[in-house]
């Protein structure tokens, strides 16, 4: 049981994981170039709509606090590294690995 939520937890720390790091690179190429950025998200509004438009509409917000949006991402990223370690420091060296 133990195992299984350990895994359940890794998964999902490497979920927020990913997304903290999606969020601190978009925010940085929003900060640096937003009208390459731009240019690729019209790209793909061609095709399709529905998407483009509701993507766009996300990206004009994190536009408007991109500070925020890069400390928040890599606030995500330290938190889930920190969490990730801990969750493995917790066994000693040495220790056997139990298997239930």
């Amino acid at each position: 049981m133990g195992n299984c939520v350990q895994q359940i937890f890794l998964t999902i720390n490497f979920l927020v994981f990913l997304g903290g790091i999606t969020l601190s690179g978009l925010s940085v190429w929003l900060l640096l170039d937003d009208k390459s950025f731009l240019d690729l998200v019209n790209h793909f509004l061609d095709k399709e709509a529905n998407f483009a438009e509701s993507f766009i509409e996300i990206i004009m917000w994190i536009k408007s606090a991109l500070y925020s949006s890069i400390a928040l991402g890599k606030t995500c990223f330290f938190i889930c590294i920190k969490r990730t370690v801990g969750s493995f420091g917790s066994r000693r060296l040495g220790d056997p690995i139990k298997n239930s």
